[in-house]
């Protein structure tokens, strides 16, 4: 399963931590980068996404909680599909809805 993953730093984060909570974030991207297929961040912004591939919530729920940054941030998290999967749904969904129409 695949998840967009986008976080936004939103709460103050003491200047003091910030050196450590940099060195454990790297840390937790090397950790992760077998789970995590992209992983960036947003330029000029305390932002940053990647693309995480997991066998279920659980290990997604792992990968998140252990984010150093996650306290002082808002995550978002985007299932994804297969495009071509997604509009053959969206084609039948139509399909179906028109037909009892």
């Amino acid at each position: 399963m695949k998840f967009l993953i986008i976080s936004k730093n939103k709460h103050l984060t003491p200047p003091e931590v910030v050196p450590g909570l940099i060195d454990a974030t790297l840390a937790w991207a090397r950790k992760y980068q077998g789970q995590i297929e992209q992983i960036w961040a947003v330029a000029g912004q305390q932002a940053g996404g990647g693309i995480a591939d997991v066998e279920s919530l659980e290990e997604l729920d792992t990968i998140l909680a252990e984010l150093p940054l996650g306290p002082f941030s808002e995550t978002e998290v985007y299932p994804l599909v297969d495009l071509d999967v997604s509009l053959q749904h969206q084609k039948e969904s139509l399909h179906t809805i028109g037909a009892r129409g």
